[in-house]
């Protein structure tokens, strides 16, 4: 009859189910080896106990993970999870630990078996925090902790690839020329810019129009005379022209000796 059939259906969706559960038993005991255990339960599911550590040379932190498996795991229910035996995580980290157990519990998808992934993801979580006292719950252990989790946090400098074999694409290519201009932007603004004689030229001129109210065309210089009538130059000319303890200009007539005549080579007055 029909209710014959789906018994057998069902029975042999669970034979399939057991079948799945043995291979993936006999995979984990072959990653994680002593580490690993299972045992069969009432309900005629299995249960898995995995102890977890980060796979480093000193492991700080370490948990047990526990998977209960019903019959119908993989191809209907998924594993009911529990983290037990916690070793150097306190309260607020043992938190974080089970989150992470919890956003990898989510990922299952009916068929699929799934304790191998969130074992992992737990163990990757715990080599994050191998960290050796954060089962010190006091106040001055949580602050050290915030600070350390805010200079990793911090940014960090951006690295191109220079591998050759690897073509550089145009928006990575127009990125990093980018922040290369701004970085010579940048150095520009704390070094200076050095003065050449055009580059003062071109501000003196603009200075002699803007602040010192000189006509734009021509920038004429005013010319100062003595009662003599001799040419004399004011000290912005002297700078100038460079004349500033040079010789006196052609116009300017020489001084007259001690006794009162016009230097040797000089023209009659």
């Amino acid at each position: 009859s029909s209710r014959v059939r789906a018994v057998a259906s069902a029975m042999s969706a669970l034979e399939a189910d057991a079948e799945e559960r043995a291979m993936e038993a006999e995979a984990l005991e072959a990653i994680f080896m002593e580490s690993f255990g299972v045992e069969a339960c009432e309900s005629g599911g299995a249960r898995y106990r995995l102890r977890l550590e980060p796979e480093a040379d000193q492991a700080h932190v370490s948990c047990v993970l526990a998977a209960d498996c019903p019959a119908d795991y993989p191809s209907t229910a998924p594993p009911r999870w529990t983290i037990a035996a916690v070793t150097g995580l306190g309260g607020p980290a043992r938190k974080e630990l089970e989150a992470a157990l919890a956003d990898a519990a989510a990922a299952f998808e009916p068929g699929c078996v799934c304790v191998f992934e969130v074992a992992s993801a737990l163990r990757d979580w715990l080599a994050e925090h191998n960290e050796p006292g954060q089962a010190d719950e006091s106040m001055y252990a949580a602050m050290l902790r915030r600070a350390d989790e805010s200079k990793k946090a911090a940014p960090t400098a951006v690295v191109y690839e220079t591998d050759s074999s690897r073509p550089e694409s145009a928006e990575a290519r127009k990125l990093r020329l980018e922040e290369e201009a701004e970085a010579r932007r940048l150095e520009r603004l704390r070094l200076g810019t050095a003065v050449t004689p055009a580059s003062f030229g071109t501000w003196w001129a603009k200075f002699r129009v803007e602040v010192l109210g000189e006509p734009a065309e021509g920038l004429a210089d005013v010319v100062h005379r003595d009662t003599a009538g001799r040419v004399k130059l004011t000290g912005k000319q002297q700078f100038v022209r460079g004349k500033a303890g040079a010789e006196p200009d052609a116009d300017e007539e020489p001084e007259p000796d001690a006794g009162g005549e016009p230097a040797a080579g000089a023209p009659p007055a």
